[in-house]
C-alpha cells in the first residue's frame, strides 16, 4: 500500500508510451503506480518494495527477460503476488500457454474499464493464489 492507503502497483512495460498511460489511467482510477521499462528495472523495484506491492502488471514482449519468466521470478520470491500479463500477441501460443498457468492475459488493447476490472479481480481475496481462475478479458483463452 502507498503511504495514503491506495493500492501499489508495478507496471512493467517497454514502450514508454504505453507504460505512462497505463499508469496514468490506474493512479485515476485509485491506484498507486511504480514502473519499470523492463523486467531487470521490475525486480530491483521488487526488492526494494516487495512488501508494499499488491500486483505486478507486467507486457510479456519486452527486451532481455521475458514477462512470462519474470511471473516466473515473481512467483519464486513472492509467491503471493498477483501477477497479470499484457500483450498484444494474446493469440500466440507461448501466450495463451501462460494464461493456462494461472496468470490472466490482458489483450492489448484495452480499455481503462477492462484494466480495471483485470486489475480489481486479481487484488480480490482468494484471486492470487497461481491455480485461481484467470479473470479479466481474455483471460486463459
Amino acid at each position: 500500500m502507498s503511504p495514503d492507503g491506495r493500492p501499489l502497483l508495478l507496471v512493467v512495460e517497454d514502450d514508454p508510451s504505453l507504460r505512462e498511460v497505463t499508469c496514468r489511467i490506474l493512479r485515476r482510477r485509485g491506484f498507486e503506480t511504480l514502473d519499470a521499462p523492463g523486467a531487470a528495472e521490475a525486480l530491483a523495484l521488487l526488492a526494494t518494495h516487495g512488501a508494499e506491492v499488491r500486483l505486478v502488471l507486467t507486457d510479456v514482449l519486452m527486451p532481455g527477460m521475458s514477462g512470462g519468466e519474470l511471473a516466473a521470478s515473481v512467483r519464486r520470491n513472492f509467491p503471493d503476488l498477483p501477477i497479470i500479463l499484457m500483450s498484444g500477441f494474446h493469440e500466440d501460443p507461448h501466450v495463451r500457454g501462460l494464461g493456462d498457468e494461472g496468470v490472466p492475459v490482458l489483450a492489448k488493447p484495452f480499455s481503462g474499464d477492462e484494466l480495471e476490472r483485470a486489475v480489481r479481480a486479481r487484488l480480490a481475496p482468494g484471486s492470487s493464489r497461481p491455480d485461481a481462475p484467470a479473470s479479466g478479458p481474455d483471460a486463459g483463452s
